[in-house]
């Protein structure tokens, strides 16, 4: 493992509990693609996800996010 320097961007974010499935990955990918379209966001990039739980974690407990680069203003 190593850690590598990135530069900064600006990130939109949803956070979401339960399971990390294709189906609340989409659910939770297009609320926050309406959010970014009413607040008249760019989307720069595709979206990506991330979970901060063990996967044995009760499914209320665990963690998730949708993240989406946007363009600067």
């Amino acid at each position: 493992m190593s850690i590598v320097q990135i530069p900064a961007k600006r990130v939109a974010t949803i956070r979401f509990s339960g399971r990390l499935t294709e189906k609340s990955r989409a659910k939770n990918t297009a609320s926050l693609l309406r959010w970014m379209e009413a607040e008249g966001l760019e989307q720069q990039a595709e979206p990506r996800w991330a979970g901060y739980k063990a996967p044995w974690a009760l499914p209320p407990l665990r963690r998730n996010e949708v993240l989406i680069d946007i363009a600067a203003p």
